[in-house]
This record gives C-alpha cells, sequence and structure tokens, in this order.
C-alpha cells in the first residue's frame, strides 16, 4: 500500500494505492491473480472529485481458458456499471 498526498495553492490531491498478488502452482494448473486498486480525490478552487480505479488480471493456464473469459466478462459488465454510475451522479 502507498499513499501520497500533494498541495499548492490551486488544488489538494490524496491518493492510496493498494496491490495483492497470489500465485499457485498445481499438477493440473497453474493461476496467479493480481489486484491493484487507486483510490483518488482532488480539492480545488473551482471543483472537486473522487475516484476509484481497480483493475484485476488474472492468468490462468490454457484448461482454464473459460474461466479465464467469464471473470473477464463479469470484469468488463462491471466496469461498464461503475462507468454509469459515475456519470449518473456526475463524476
Amino acid at each position: 500500500r502507498r499513499q501520497d498526498t500533494q498541495a499548492d495553492e490551486h488544488q489538494a490531491l490524496a491518493r492510496e494505492v493498494t496491490q495483492f498478488r497470489a500465485e499457485f502452482e498445481g499438477e493440473q494448473a497453474a493461476t496467479s491473480a493480481a489486484l491493484t486498486g487507486v483510490r483518488e480525490v482532488i480539492a480545488g478552487v473551482e471543483q472537486s472529485t473522487a475516484r476509484e480505479i481497480s483493475q484485476l488480471k488474472a492468468d490462468y493456464q490454457a484448461a482454464d481458458s473459460k474461466t479465464a473469459a467469464a471473470l473477464e466478462e463479469s470484469n468488463r459488465t462491471q466496469a461498464q456499471g461503475d462507468q454509469a454510475l459515475a456519470e449518473q451522479i456526475g463524476l
């Protein structure tokens, strides 16, 4: 986890980056997954914004390609929903 802040006379920025990684090697398959999350808040003279970005990366052996495809589709659907919600609330 990494946290940092920046400020000047016009705006302030706070950011937190969190990373997790796991790997597993078995007889039938090897898998790895990584999750990176970024939370950011910007407060300025004219406007303030907040956003959260999550990136999931998973690697599977060919035997698990259907699982990988389903996971990617699920993440794509969730990202589209998050984007629609952000647009709806004006972020």
